[in-house]
């Protein structure tokens, strides 16, 4: 079993370098003369982190190898993924600003209402509720969703689906705050990841 150890963090890893290249693609991609094969490189690329998001965890669960270090490296990199590709999106004016400010002060509530049920938990880095996992999924999307929005030719439609995927974050953002909070206030348990 030890020589499995390493797997998890690897995937993880994988997942940071993917950013590079994603990154790469979307800065490159508008001066590309083939906009299609752009678009289907990040769209594999963005598969490919999704994959290794889901997979190393599963696995170190699966195989009872959790780690503080692990969890932490896989909440860091999910942020590293999501405001790095968010920055880009913001410089290149496809994503609005407030949305990554909401995001972070989201996260940085995350991580301090995690402090608190700590204790509560056996000393697990990172607690999630079901409302937080809606959340944190729809963040993780967020750089690719602005994307896909970046590529629509009418910039009308780009302005009012732009303005809906702000509105579910913000939306998210709210419930998942509220229901962290509910649980803190009322003693509750929330699943431990």
């Amino acid at each position: 079993m030890k020589k499995r150890v390493w797997i998890p963090n690897v995937l993880t890893l994988i997942r940071v370098l993917l950013v590079f290249g994603i990154s790469f693609l979307m800065l490159s991609s508008e001066q590309s003369v083939n906009q299609g094969m752009s678009i289907l490189l990040i769209t594999g690329l963005t598969g490919m982190v999704y994959m290794t998001d889901f997979f190393d965890g599963r696995l170190a669960r699966k195989w009872n190898i959790c780690t503080a270090f692990g969890e932490k490296f896989d909440v860091a990199a999910d942020l590293f993924y999501i405001v790095f590709l968010s920055l880009i999106l913001i410089v290149q004016r496809r994503m609005p600003i407030f949305v990554l400010i909401v995001i972070i002060a989201e996260f940085v509530f995350f991580l301090g209402s995690s402090r608190k049920k700590e204790k509560k938990t056996a000393g697990k880095t990172f607690v999630f509720d079901n409302c937080g996992r809606i959340t944190a999924i729809y963040y993780y999307s967020i750089p690719f969703v602005y994307y896909l929005i970046g590529q629509v030719e009418n910039s009308e439609i780009q302005k009012e689906l732009s303005a809906g995927a702000a509105i579910l974050c913000i939306l998210l953002s709210v419930a998942a705050v509220a229901n962290r909070l509910k649980s803190i206030v009322s003693g509750g348990t929330s699943t431990v990841v």
